[in-house]
């Protein structure tokens, strides 16, 4: 997604970028950054949800720090671990 300033519909203040966390087992260092992933989820016998990684997106959140209005946007790039 392109670096543009994206302003709140209610407040008129532009919103932070951030994403969203995904704390496994309720540690902090269990922490993950949530993704997207098309269709609906179909349960893994070990998993809660099969997956095909190759479609998995990143998902950008942005925040107004005035009042919390919350968007999330499904880049167009597929992850990839780095």
């Amino acid at each position: 997604m392109e670096n543009k300033t994206i302003q709140c519909p209610y407040c008129e203040v532009d919103k932070e970028e951030g994403f969203i966390v995904d704390v496994r087992g309720g540690r902090y260092f269990d922490c993950f950054a949530s993704s997207w992933h098309p269709g609906k989820p179909e349960p893994g016998m070990i998993v809660d949800a099969k997956v095909d990684v190759d479609k998995i997106v990143k998902i950008k959140a942005m925040r107004c720090p005035q009042c919390g209005h919350l968007e999330l946007f499904a880049e167009k790039a597929i992850y990839k671990n780095d």
